[in-house]
C-alpha cells in the first residue's frame, strides 16, 4: 500500500493492525517478499532528493555458519529510468549483509533487516524497479514496479511513515536527519511490535 493511502487511512481514524503471526505467515507464503516505501524531499531549483526505504524478514533468508555467527545476505537491483527517453538515472546494484547469532529465540524469523538510500534526482516522472532476492539462492526473489514523479514542492515534502523518531547528535547515524535518528518503517504494518505511528 502506498503511502499516501495509507496516510489517508490514519488521517480517517483507521489504523493498520497486523498480529504478529499474520507476518510469519506471509513469509511462508511467499519465500521473499520486499517490504519498500519512498519519500521525497525538497532539494533544489532543479532536483528532488528521492529516499528509498526497504526491509526484508530474517526467515527469508538462507544462513551458512562462518565461526560462531550465522551469516546471510539479500542482493538488491534498483533501477529508475526516466519516462520518454528511457535514461537510468539510478542503476544500483548492493549486498545486504545479515549477521546472527542465535536462531533460536523466539521471533527471529520476523525480525526486520533495514536499507535506506538517497538520491539526487532531477524533476521529471520515472519508472522505479527494485528486484531482491536471498543471495544463497537466488530462485527466492520479489520484485515491483512503480511510477515515481519528482517534482518541486509548494510547501512539504512527503511524509515518511517510521518506526521511531529519537532526538541525536549522532550525525554518522544512517538514520540520522535534522538532529534525530528517524528508522524508516517500509512494511508500513502496525501492531503489536510496532505499535505507535511515528511521523
Amino acid at each position: 500500500m502506498k503511502l499516501k493511502y495509507l496516510l489517508n487511512f490514519v488521517s480517517s481514524g483507521f489504523f493498520v493492525l497486523l498480529a504478529h503471526s499474520l507476518l510469519f505467515a506471509q513469509t511462508q507464503a511467499n519465500p521473499f517478499v520486499i517490504n519498500f516505501d519512498y519519500a521525497r524531499f525538497c532539494s533544489n531549483a532543479s532536483n528532488g532528493y528521492l529516499e528509498l526505504y526497504y526491509s526484508f524478514y530474517c526467515g527469508q533468508i538462507t544462513f551458512h555458519s562462518e565461526g560462531t555467527d550465522l551469516k546471510g545476505g539479500v542482493a538488491i537491483r534498483t533501477d529508475l529510468i526516466q519516462e520518454g527517453t528511457g535514461k537510468s538515472v539510478i542503476n544500483e546494484r548492493v549486498v545486504l549483509p545479515v549477521v546472527m547469532d542465535d536462531t533460536s529465540m523466539t521471533g527471529w524469523k520476523t525480525t526486520s533487516i533495514l536499507r535506506q538510500a538517497g538520491h539526487l534526482v532531477p524533476f521529471g516522472n520515472y519508472r522505479l524497479h527494485v528486484v531482491a532476492y536471498d543471495s544463497a539462492n537466488p530462485a527466492h526473489r520479489d520484485s515491483l514496479t512503480m511510477p515515481v514523479e519528482i517534482k518541486a514542492f509548494s510547501a512539504v515534502s512527503d511524509l515518511q511513515l517510521c518506526a521511531s523518531i529519537q532526538a541525536s547528535t549522532n550525525n554518522s547515524h544512517p538514520y540520522f536527519k535534522n538532529a534525530h535518528e528517524v528508522t524508516p518503517h517500509p512494511s508500513l504494518v502496525f501492531g503489536a511490535l510496532t505499535p505507535v505511528i511515528y511521523v
